[in-house]
């Protein structure tokens, strides 16, 4: 998949066209700014995202949608996360561990639905005690 290199203006992000099906997606990088792609896909989504080597890996970080997103703010991003990368912070690992700690809420929320409410242990009371009263109903003129 070729990738197009051209200066990254609002004007000009706005009149690349949708790819068809069989294209798929079309990827472009600016030029100021080296590491800024910008990837439009056949169903419509604009994203601009970070491509860097962190550690001999490569990276596609997102920064954010097209839209709502313009080039001069996604170029300030990019600034900021290669900062915090040379600093030796990784934002794919804080962003991991942001993603690990939604799982364990949600993991959390879902032991406690599968829990029984206040309202099921009453349902189930009763049931139990109307069965037991309808035994000992039984037992009772059974023994008479």
């Amino acid at each position: 998949m070729p990738v197009t290199v051209f200066e990254f203006t609002q004007s000009a992000l706005n009149e690349i066209k949708v790819p068809t099906k069989e294209e798929k997606i079309i990827k472009c990088r600016d030029i100021i700014q080296r590491n800024l792609l910008w990837i439009i896909s056949y169903t419509g989504f604009r994203r601009f995202y970070l491509g860097i080597n962190i550690g001999g890996i490569y990276y596609k970080i997102k920064i954010g949608d097209s839209p709502d997103l313009t080039v001069a703010k996604a170029r300030k991003k990019i600034q900021q996360l290669k900062r915090d990368i040379a600093n030796g912070i990784n934002p794919m690992d804080e962003r991991r561990k942001i993603n690990k700690e939604r799982r364990e809420k949600r993991e959390k929320r879902l032991k406690l639905k599968n829990e029984l409410t206040f309202g099921q242990v009453h349902v189930k009371y009763t049931r139990l005690l109307s069965k037991l009263d309808n035994d000992v109903k039984w037992c009772y003129k059974n023994l008479i």
